[in-house]
């Protein structure tokens, strides 16, 4: 009979201590913070700040064209600083509207030197003599990138606060820089997300008759 009594009490005590913890981890479960549904959550609210519908630009003079976000505008300017480079490149900006004010200027210029040539070397365009995208070395002498199917330099602007990218894009003899400037009163993300329509373009340009493909540098 003892030993009838003191097995009841044992199992009266391991259902109490099951019923408990199925109590215990249902209210955990309840009213647990969850990390992961608020990190995709936050991830999904940065994803909406930087998603573009995407556009096509052509140019059928120079046969080349690239993506660019909807709403943004482009138009020809004259560049009031005489050019090393050309005597009369093309100038052309993509811009976005106000208030951000992100502007991507494009140069094109003909007849040009091949990249890596001596004449090239001599005369070494803006994203020749800059830094590396990171910022830590200088651009060295071999173009490091490909956009478009071609090889190409990426670079970070020389000086620049808070920061710039120059690209040089080379098809035959045409060569076309590609310059994104960030500016002071610009936030961190309003500037990010001016560098990832700036890779985009790169990321998306294309030549004709060329095989497109483009490998860019960490930036």
């Amino acid at each position: 009979m003892q030993n009838l009594k003191t097995k009841t009490l044992v199992l009266i005590l391991l259902g109490l201590i099951v019923a408990g913890g199925l109590g215990y981890g249902g209210y955990r479960l309840l009213t647990k913070e969850k990390p992961e549904e608020n990190g995709s959550t936050n991830q999904s609210t940065q994803s909406a700040t930087t998603q573009y519908t995407w556009q096509t630009y052509h140019n059928d003079e120079f046969g080349f064209s690239f993506e660019y976000p909807e709403g943004w505008s482009m138009y020809d300017f004259q560049p009031d600083i005489p050019d090393p480079y050309s005597d009369h490149p093309m100038a052309t900006s993509l811009s976005s509207p106000m208030p951000s004010s992100h502007i991507v200027n494009f140069r094109i210029y003909t007849d040009q030197p091949e990249f890596g040539s001596k004449e090239n070397l001599v005369k070494k365009y803006l994203c020749q003599i800059g830094f590396t995208p990171d910022g830590k070395s200088e651009i060295g002498k071999q173009p490091n990138a490909i956009v478009g199917g071609n090889k190409a330099y990426v670079s970070k602007v020389k000086n620049s606060v808070p920061g710039g990218f120059d690209a040089c894009l080379q098809n035959g003899n045409t060569v076309i820089e590609l310059q994104y400037m960030m500016h002071q009163e610009q936030t961190e993300e309003v500037r990010q997300n001016g560098l990832l329509v700036f890779k985009h373009v790169l990321e998306s340009f294309k030549f004709n008759g060329v095989e497109s493909k483009s490998v860019l540098p960490d930036f």
